[in-house]
C-alpha cells in the first residue's frame, strides 16, 4: 500500500493536537541560520544539539554543536568540532556514537554536483573518525540498534531505484557489516512515484518494534516543496508495518517566519524527537532557516 500527502494531511488536520510551541534562538552564528537539528546528545554532562549552520545564500554548510546554557538558550559550542555536512544525525550502538551527516560536492562556481551520507564513529564527539561514506546520491540513511548486536538500515535510493526517493529496509548481522547492507534494502514501497520520503531517526520500542520519525514530501503545481514530519512504527523481523504513517504536524501550525527561498516556504525538517512524557518533542527545521520545537501525540504510545 502507498501513501499520499493529500490523505495523510486530511487526517492529520481532523485531529490535530499540536502544544508548546518554541522558537530556538541561538547564539554565536555570526549572521548565519540554524535549522535542520538532530536530537539533543548528552555528552560529559552537557546538552548538544547537533545543527546545520550555513549563510542564507548558501548550501555551502557545517554541522556545529548548540550547548544549553542554564537559562534554556542555546549557544555555539566554539570547544566542538564542526564537519563539514548536511542534516545531522546521531545514534549509540554499543559503546559507540555513530554520528553523520549528507556530504556535498561543489564545483568552484558552488553548484552542486552530488551528496553522499557520510558516517563518523568513535566514543565521543571529539574521537569522532570517518567510518565510511554511503552510496552516492543517497541521503536519509538511519540506523537503529537491534538485540544480539544486529543493527536495522533505513536507506532511500533516489533514481533508477527508489525514484524520487523511497526508503528500504533491511537488518545487518552485526555493525561491521552495515556499509555492505544500505545499497540491498528491500523497498518498502510507501510513496507514489510522484511523491517521496525518507527516514529521520529510527527508536526501538520495548515490545520490539521500531518507531520512525520521517517525512513525506511532494511538489505543487508551482514547483514549490512541501515536507510534512511523519511517524510509523514497523516489525523488524517481517519488515512490515504495525502503525501505518501519520503525519505529526504541519509549517502553518508553527510559529511565523522568513523562508530561504519561496519554494522551501513550507518545508519542515524532523530531524530528532526525544520523549516529553505522553508526547514527543520534535526538533523541526523550518523553511531552511530556523529551528522550532514543538509536542505532538507520542505516535508509537
Amino acid at each position: 500500500m502507498t501513501y499520499r500527502v493529500a490523505s495523510l494531511l486530511s487526517a492529520h488536520r481532523a485531529s490535530s493536537e499540536i502544544s508548546s510551541i518554541q522558537r530556538m534562538h541561538v547564539q554565536g552564528l555570526d549572521g548565519a541560520d540554524a535549522y535542520n537539528p538532530a536530537r539533543p546528545l548528552l555528552i560529559g554532562g552537557k546538552c548538544l544539539l547537533p545543527v546545520r549552520v550555513e549563510p542564507r545564500s548558501s548550501e555551502d554548510s557545517h554541522v556545529r554543536f548548540l550547548a544549553r546554557q542554564t537559562d534554556g538558550s542555546w549557544k555555539v559550542a566554539d570547544d566542538l568540532p564542526a564537519f563539514r555536512l548536511q542534516d545531522p544525525f546521531w545514534c549509540r550502538i554499543g559503546e559507540k556514537l555513530v554520528f553523520g551527516g549528507v556530504h556535498v560536492d561543489f564545483s568552484p562556481s558552488g553548484t552542486v554536483l552530488g551528496w553522499r551520507t557520510d558516517f563518523l564513529i568513535g566514543r565521543t564527539i571529539t574521537t569522532l573518525k570517518l567510518w565510511f561514506s554511503g552510496p552516492k546520491g543517497m541521503k536519509d540513511i538511519r540506523l537503529c540498534p537491534l538485540p544480539e548486536g544486529r543493527v536495522a538500515v533505513f536507506s532511500r535510493p533516489q533514481g533508477a531505484v527508489g525514484g524520487r526517493g523511497q526508503i528500504g529496509f533491511t537488518v545487518a548481522p552485526s555493525l561491521d557489516a552495515v556499509p555492505e547492507t544500505i545499497s540491498q534494502a528491500p523497498l518498502l514501497g510507501l510513496f507514489d512515484p510522484d511523491e517521496w520520503g525518507g527516514v529521520n531517526q529510527a527508536v526501538l520500542l520495548k515490545d520490539g518494534t521500531i518507531g520512525v520519525l520521517g517525512h513525506i514530501a511532494c511538489f505543487s503545481p508551482d514547483g514549490a516543496r512541501h515536507y510534512y514530519p511523519m511517524a510509523f512504527t514497523l516489525d523488524p523481523r517481517s519488515a512490515s508495518l504495525v502503525v501505518e504513517p501519520r503525519i505529526l504536524i504541519e509549517r502553518r501550525e508553527l510559529l511565523p517566519g522568513p523562508a530561504k527561498r519561496p519554494d522551501l516556504a513550507d518545508v519542515l525538517f524532523p530531524g530528532g524527537m526525544e520523549n516529553a512524557g505522553s508526547r514527543i518533542r520534535l526538533y523541526l527545521g523550518v523553511s531552511d532557516v530556523d529551528i522550532q520545537t514543538a509536542l505532538v501525540p507520542d505516535p508509537f504510545a
